[in-house]
């Protein structure tokens, strides 16, 4: 301020700061423009540098107020009327007063948006008028875009020819993706409709077809409430004894979709009412076969699964019938998910190699992804389940619809990601997810996942706000999909665990287990805390209860099908469950496999640890207890690695006295080695070494055998607890 305006007493600078309301920029222009008494409005100095200007220079900066974005010099001469060196010289004397500057190679701009801004609310209503009219014929001469005529024909109110642009400017922006952008001038061509005499054929679409394209783009652009809004009125609007059956059916498809996406009742009864409507109509066998396949869709997340797969059934024979490739591979998909919730996996897995095998369209391969990345998830093919869910998020990104089902894709990768122990990489999209605006159910989605971190990470005070914030939709969503109740009661359980309650944890795995609903896959999974809450209430002390529990949980496992009892997550389980030794060292292999859930990895080996204290055999105790540690900290799992902790100060176990750690002293690894095994310590698989080292996943892998085989050991956490050692 001293250097702009030389020295300012207190008082002037009270007042600067009053008029300025702290805006960096309008303290410079208070500072820079004004001579004598400070203005009385913020308008009044931002139109401080435009009122010195001469006349040519003020028309030049005027018509570049027309224009939110820079204004091309072509334009610029077209609209001011003259050119050479009258134009250059208006040009220089508004660039060098500040409020012009060029942008790019041959275009204008002003330095700020708010001078623009003040210059154009400076104009009467009638110049501005004039002016927008000016743009819009000098852009509809030259082939503007539509965007642009919308914009400029709206403000010079030309009502027909503004809603012309701006259906045409909705239907470019929607078939580019950009559905935000298309929802922006599909309310604008709403707004203009009623004010135009013969829209329809101005416009060139029926009000109808409009409202119908207008939801869809609302839909993907995440405005979920706003596209249900608008269906509804497509649907108040038509005459049902007039109108073709099919544009009925469509629609009513289409709220049945958006009512889905904001997880509410009656997408079933809307659904069944457009196939009805359609009923025994020639020429409609496409339409049918796609309502027939949303139809089993939603059996399948309402948990009605014999429905599901008998309408998924009638799709794909609808659609094969008429060779209809798309439906055929939703239908297979849909019938997959089902029936791998009814434990018929292997039949599950064959319906999804079928679909894809149809998924001609970017929709059948979304919705393959989406169903495909989920089911692997739920059968413990973790690192599968990533790989197909990532490449459907990409191929959501190149569609543009990454705010709907690229959301729910994010959502299968994180999951896998989580049950893998990566969890900076889950992490890492469920921040990405949480910041983007999408539908209520994904966002739901996303906030399930991000409390499953947070509980991984001791975030205990955040998950349970995160969770009672979202209880109440959750609980609306879950009472219409079965796999949001699932979904929904497992994180009580995981922040009962991550709170240090196995009592509690206890009582929600008893609900779920008793619950009289139908049964989906993902029962097994939840079984699997079962296991951490009885080996948590043995710790602490509550031997009744655990065994009650242990009981319990042992009787839902058997009756689960026989394809969905998981062998190495039965190993796991009932080697902990049953805390017997020579079932724990078998569940100890079992669990540093990939499809066992990475959280076992030290929960077994704290539990063997246990079983060696009570056989009296401290020195193997003192080892796997140090492995335990070493892996729950590798794994950054707040609540195993406290319990641990407190297992190992309580039993009087040192790391100092284990095998592990006096094998490490002696032996001498090379530079590379070293490398190597810091990173193993780290919790890396051999690819992400790897990729750390800028070598191969193979190279990796000699380097791993080479320093188990100095080092004594024979398992990656071993190895770790000996780094530690070292």
């Amino acid at each position: 301020m001293q250097r702009l305006r030389g020295t300012v007493d207190d008082a002037g600078l009270a007042r600067l700061m009053d008029r300025s309301e702290g805006v960096p920029f309008f303290i410079e222009e208070l500072l820079c423009n004004v001579q004598g008494p400070m203005p009385d409005t913020l308008r009044d100095v931002l139109l401080a540098r435009f009122d010195a200007l001469e006349d040519d220079a003020k028309r030049i900066v005027r018509l570049a107020s027309g224009s939110d974005d820079p204004i091309s010099h072509d334009l610029l001469t077209t609209l001011a009327g003259f050119d050479g060196e009258r134009l250059d010289d208006a040009l220089r004397e508004a660039m060098a007063t500040g409020v012009l500057a060029v942008r790019g190679d041959s275009a204008y701009g002003f330095r700020h948006a708010l001078l623009r801004e003040a210059v154009h609310d400076d104009l009467l209503p009638g110049e501005r008028a004039r002016l927008h009219w000016a743009y819009a014929d000098a852009l509809e001469a030259s082939g503007g875009s539509a965007s642009a005529l919308a914009f400029h024909w709206h403000q010079s109110h030309d009502s027909p020819r503004a809603l012309a642009a701006a259906v045409t400017a909705m239907l470019q922006a929607k078939n580019s993706y950009a559905f935000s952008t298309s929802a922006r001038f599909g309310e604008l061509a709403l707004e203009l409709w009623d004010q135009v005499p013969d829209a329809q054929e101005v416009a060139g679409i029926g009000r109808i077809p409009l409202l119908a394209q207008f939801g869809s783009i609302l839909r993907n652009g995440g405005d979920g409430e706003r596209a249900l809004t608008v269906v509804s009125l497509a649907l108040a609007e038509i005459d049902r004894t007039e109108v073709e059956p099919a544009v009925h059916a469509r629609l009513l498809r289409d709220k049945a979709l958006y009512l889905q996406n904001l997880g509410r009742h009656g997408s079933v009864e809307l659904l069944t009412e457009a196939l009805s409507v359609i009923e025994g109509r020639e020429g409609e066998e496409r339409l049918r076969t796609t309502l027939l396949g949303y139809l089993a869709g939603r059996y399948l997340v309402g948990g009605q699964l014999e429905q599901a797969v008998s309408t998924a059934d009638e799709a794909y024979r609808a659609a094969e019938a008429i060779g209809f490739d798309g439906a055929m591979s939703v239908a297979g998909n849909l019938r997959g998910c089902a029936r791998v919730h009814l434990g018929q996996v292997a039949a599950g897995l064959d319906d999804f190699r079928l679909s894809w095998q149809h998924a001609t369209d970017h929709d059948a391969q979304l919705r393959y992804r989406v169903n495909y990345a989920d089911t692997l998830n739920m059968i413990g093919r973790f690192r599968e389940a990533v790989e197909v869910a990532e490449a459907g998020v990409a191929h959501s990104r190149r569609l543009g619809v990454e705010r709907a089902t690229g959301s729910i894709l994010s959502h299968n990768m994180v999951e896998p990601l989580i049950e893998l122990g990566e969890i900076a990489r889950a992490e890492e999209a469920t921040a990405h997810d949480m910041t983007m605006r999408t539908l209520q159910v994904f966002r739901m989605y996303s906030t399930m996942s991000r409390i499953r971190t947070l509980v991984w990470r001791g975030g205990m005070d955040e998950a349970e706000q995160l969770l009672r914030e979202w209880r109440t939709t959750a609980e609306a969503v879950a009472d219409v999909e079965r796999q949001v109740w699932y979904s929904l009661h497992d994180v009580e359980i995981l922040i009962a665990l991550g709170l240090g309650d196995p009592v509690r944890a206890a009582a929600g795995l008893r609900e779920v287990i008793e619950d009289p609903g139908q049964r989906l896959a993902l029962l097994g999974r939840i079984l699997l805390e079962g296991g951490r809450a009885v080996a948590d209430l043995r710790a602490d002390g509550h031997g009744a209860l655990a065994e009650e529990t242990a009981g319990i949980v042992r009787a839902a496992w058997s009756s689960l099908p026989v394809e969905l009892q998981h062998p190495h997550w039965a190993a796991v389980l009932m080697a902990v469950l049953d805390a017997d030794g020579a079932q724990l060292d078998t569940a100890i292999t079992a669990a540093d496999g990939d499809d066992v859930p990475a959280v076992f990895r030290p929960l077994v080996r704290l539990e063997r640890a246990r079983v060696f204290v009570a056989d009296g055999d401290r020195a193997s105790a003192v080892d796997m207890a140090a492995e335990a540690a070493a892996s729950a900290e590798a794994l950054g799992h707040d609540r195993l690695r406290r319990r641990t902790a407190e297992f190992i100060e309580a039993a009087g176990l040192h790391r100092a006295g284990s095998r592990a750690a006096h094998a490490a002293e002696s032996v001498e690894l090379t530079a590379r080695e070293q490398q190597v095994l810091d990173l193993i310590a780290e919790g890396l698989s051999n690819r992400q070494i790897g990729e750390r080292l800028f070598i191969s996943g193979k190279t990796a892998s000699v380097h791993v055998s080479a320093i188990l085989r100095k080092l004594g050991v024979s398992s990656r956490t071993e190895a770790a607890v000996a780094q530690r050692a070292r």
